[in-house]
């Protein structure tokens, strides 16, 4: 699933994912329990690395 993110600060490696609210309404908290992300960027030539990865985990009624 394709969430925004934005790179608030890039000369601090500071950036916000942000998953809508209307992307996980109909999803139920444990759908969630084995879920993972990983930012990674890829570069013009094609060339493909991972910055970050974590484990995610929706929680119900945590609206920001």
């Amino acid at each position: 699933m394709a969430g925004d993110i934005t790179v608030t600060e890039p000369t601090k490696g500071r950036m916000a994912i942000h998953i809508s609210p209307e992307k996980t309404a109909s999803q139920q908290a444990d759908e969630w329990q084995d879920a993972h992300w990983e930012v990674r960027v890829t570069f013009p030539s094609g060339d493909a690395y991972s910055l970050v990865r974590g484990w995610a985990r929706l929680t119900v009624g945590a609206v920001q």
